[in-house]
C-alpha cells in the first residue's frame, strides 16, 4: 500500500510539474511580472510540501548558455587569428605573389597593347584602303585581251609619275577614276581644287571615255553648271592614242588659260541634262574647246 501512495504521489507530482511548466511557458510569453509572482507563489509552495515544484530547464539553459559563450569565444577567437593572418599576408606579400601579381599586370597591358594595336592596325588597314589611289588593281594579272589591261598600264603610268597638279583615286572598279584638279600657280584658278569623274566605256579606247566635273563645277566659259565639258578631244578629235592623263592635261590647260569666270553662252539650255554623255553631235564653239 505505501509503494502504491508513492507511485501515485510521484504522478501527480508529475502532473503538477507539467501544469506548473505549462503555465509558466503560456506567462512568459505574456508578463514576465505575472511569471515572477507564480515562481514565488510555487517555491513557497516546494517550501511547505517539501517538494521540487518548478521545472528546471535553468541549469540547462545555463549549460547551453556556457556552450554557446564558450563557441562564441573560439569563433571569435578564430575570426581573429584569421583577420591577423590576412593583415600579415597583406603587408608582407612573399615573392610569389609579387611574381604573380606582377605577371597578371603584365599581361593586362600586353593585352590592352595588344588590342590597342589591333584597332590601330585595323583603322590603318582602312584608311590605306580609302586612300591608295587605286594601287591594288596594279598587281592584277590582266591579259593584254582584256579590256582592262590597257586602262591598268594609264593608271600605273598616272600613279607612277603624276603631272603637276594633278591626282589621281580609283575605288573597286578600276574603270571608273576620280582625278583631282588644283588650280596652277599664277592663274584665276590658283588653288582651287575641282574633281573630274573619269568613266571608260566597254570599247575604250575607240571611243573616248566620259568625263565631267562633278560639284562644285568650276564657272568657265567651256564648263556647263551640270560638270559637262565644251571640249573636242571628248567627242570628234578623240585619238585611241590619248589618255585619261592627257585628257585631264587638257582640261586643266584651258581652267588656266581663261581669263574671266564666265559661263557658256549655251548654259541655260544644256545644264538641265545628264553629264558625261557622248559628244558625238556636238558643235564645240571655238577651236579653244
Amino acid at each position: 500500500m505505501k509503494e502504491q501512495v508513492d507511485t501515485d504521489s510521484k504522478s501527480v507530482l508529475t502532473k503538477v510539474r507539467t501544469l506548473i511548466e505549462s503555465l509558466l511557458h503560456v506567462l512568459e510569453k505574456k508578463s514576465s511580472v505575472a511569471t515572477t509572482i507564480l515562481k514565488s507563489i510555487i517555491r513557497w509552495v516546494e517550501y511547505l510540501i517539501g517538494k521540487p515544484l518548478l521545472p528546471k530547464p535553468a541549469q540547462k539553459k545555463t549549460k547551453i548558455s556556457k556552450r554557446g559563450k564558450k563557441q562564441k569565444s573560439s569563433l571569435s577567437q578564430s575570426h581573429s587569428t584569421v583577420r591577423q593572418d590576412i593583415i600579415e599576408s597583406s603587408s608582407k606579400p612573399t615573392k610569389g605573389s609579387l611574381d604573380k601579381s606582377h605577371g597578371k599586370t603584365g599581361k593586362r597591358k600586353q593585352d590592352k597593347g595588344t588590342a590597342h594595336n589591333t584597332v590601330k592596325r585595323g583603322v590603318s588597314q582602312k584608311r590605306s584602303k580609302t586612300t591608295s589611289g587605286g594601287h591594288s588593281h596594279l598587281n592584277k594579272p590582266f591579259k593584254s585581251t582584256n579590256s582592262n589591261y590597257r586602262i591598268q598600264r594609264e593608271l600605273k603610268e598616272f600613279l607612277s609619275s603624276p603631272p603637276p597638279n594633278l591626282s589621281v583615286k580609283v575605288g573597286k572598279n578600276i574603270r571608273v577614276w576620280i582625278i583631282t584638279l588644283t588650280g596652277a600657280k599664277n592663274t584665276i584658278y590658283e588653288g582651287e581644287v575641282y574633281r573630274l569623274r573619269v568613266q571608260f566605256p566597254k570599247d575604250y579606247p575607240t571611243v573616248p571615255p566620259s568625263v565631267y566635273f562633278l560639284q562644285p563645277t568650276p564657272r568657265h566659259e567651256h564648263v556647263y553648271t551640270n560638270g559637262d565639258i565644251c571640249l573636242s578631244l571628248l567627242g570628234k578629235d578623240w585619238r585611241p592614242t590619248m589618255t585619261a592623263q592627257s585628257i585631264a592635261m587638257s582640261i586643266l590647260s584651258i581652267l588656266s588659260g581663261a581669263q574671266s569666270k564666265s559661263l557658256p553662252m549655251d548654259n541655260a539650255r544644256h545644264a538641265q541634262n545628264q553629264p558625261g554623255q557622248r559628244q558625238d553631235n556636238w558643235v564645240y564653239h571655238d577651236d579653244n574647246c
